[in-house]
């Protein structure tokens, strides 16, 4: 991004799109983070959590050089708060901000606690409706989260789409675990109108530490934006405020 150097030292992400408060903040190489249960009561404690790094990591919050925010879907409230935080501190400290998706994040969280490389990532919004994506690992590394692509946008769903139907029938007709050639599972909570199938099924709430090395890459590749302009981001058929249509950040 024009104006902003490309080597982001300090980095702050933020994920509060579900009922867990995660922050994490790294200077160099050095990971500091945070996870909470906290239900509805993100804004009570985020504040006092991002200090808390802050003086582990023996920073002012105006030290900040980047900062990653998971951008949604997800809790309508949850996502506000960590978009608004996030351009607060971005303010504050003069530096750019990443949004992520939140479905994104989940699935990089399942990836970097799992050995699969392909997650379903299910993410439920009121009643019987649920955020569902497809993500795919092209790692050529360990280290290597750029080459997660997101191969199925978010779809706000009450019941499996088409695309969910032919990865479900994949896995039916391979070795468990296996779609296309490569392991395969479902991550977040499980929608009660998906069929019984032979994928993982795991529940993990969204890593910020996990977004660290996305934020900086996709810094790097010229996608972050300025404070006023990280805003939260809802689906097709969701409250909207920014469509997600055409606002993917293409994976690097």
């Amino acid at each position: 991004m024009v104006g902003y150097a490309l080597a982001m030292n300090i980095t702050l992400c933020i994920e509060t799109s579900s009922a867990h408060c995660s922050v994490a903040l790294a200077v160099g190489d050095e990971l500091f983070d945070d996870n909470r249960l906290l239900e509805r009561s993100h804004n009570e404690h985020l504040l006092a959590m991002l200090d808390a790094l802050c003086g582990r990591a023996n920073i002012r919050a105006a030290d900040v050089e980047l900062i990653g925010f998971g951008c949604g879907p997800g809790s309508f409230t949850g996502v506000r708060i960590a978009a608004s935080v996030s351009q607060a501190i971005a303010l504050a400290a003069g530096c750019p901000v990443v949004p992520i998706p939140s479905s994104q994040v989940l699935a990089d969280t399942a990836q970097a606690e799992t050995g699969l490389t392909t997650w379903v990532s299910c993410i439920r919004s009121r009643g019987t409706s649920y955020y569902l994506a497809l993500y795919e690992n092209e790692k050529k590394n360990e280290t290597a989260p750029g080459h997660n692509r997101c191969t199925q946008a978010e779809m706000l769903c009450q019941s499996p789409p088409e695309w969910l139907r032919s990865v479900l029938d994949a896995g039916e007709s391979q070795a468990p675990d296996v779609v296309g050639g490569v392991v395969a599972g479902i991550v977040g909570e499980m929608p009660p109108w998906l069929p019984e199938c032979g994928l993982t099924h795991i529940t993990l709430p969204p890593s910020a530490k996990v977004m660290v090395a996305r934020t900086r890459a996709y810094h790097a590749q010229g996608s972050s934006v300025d404070a006023e302009l990280a805003l939260p981001v809802y689906v097709q058929g969701d409250s909207p405020w920014v469509k997600l249509s055409g606002k993917r950040k293409q994976a690097v």
